[in-house]
């Protein structure tokens, strides 16, 4: 007998849900793998099989930090989903949207340069930044 566990999200519009999902269902697929659960997705809702209750709180909570950033308009990558897991496994705080909204510095031809993970930006803090001429 399959354990069902069913996660609603609130607020999900068809155009966050496919960014949610990912590109062929990609993104998904990697939360199934990180989960270790099978996940479907149907009107705002996942359904978990196999899952226990950690593993819906553990999801509930990646749900909750990927919307943030849906919500800010920002998209999301296979990386910060991988980023926010580790952190939520690790018992830690997870603020994608404040992370991604951070620059920290710009190149040249004035592109900003945003941190990777949270280490990133307080390390960064630490040093003095140069400008770069160009030559």
């Amino acid at each position: 007998m399959t354990n069902k566990q069913t996660v609603t999200v609130e607020h999900l519009d068809e155009a966050k849900a496919m960014e949610l999902i990912g590109f062929q269902d990609k993104n998904l697929k990697l939360m199934e793998e990180l989960l270790g659960c099978t996940l479907v997705y149907r009107d705002a809702s996942f359904i978990m099989m196999d899952a226990d209750e950690h593993k819906k709180e553990n999801f509930e909570k990646l749900l909750t930090a990927l919307m943030h950033c849906l919500n800010k308009k920002i998209r999301i990558s296979q990386r910060d989903i991988i980023y926010a897991y580790r952190r939520i496994i690790q018992g830690k705080e997870v603020h994608l949207d404040t992370l991604m909204t951070k620059v920290i510095g710009k190149t040249l031809s004035g592109k900003p340069i945003a941190p990777k993970t949270f280490k990133r930006v307080i390390g960064r803090t630490n040093y003095s930044v140069r400008s770069a001429s160009k030559s």
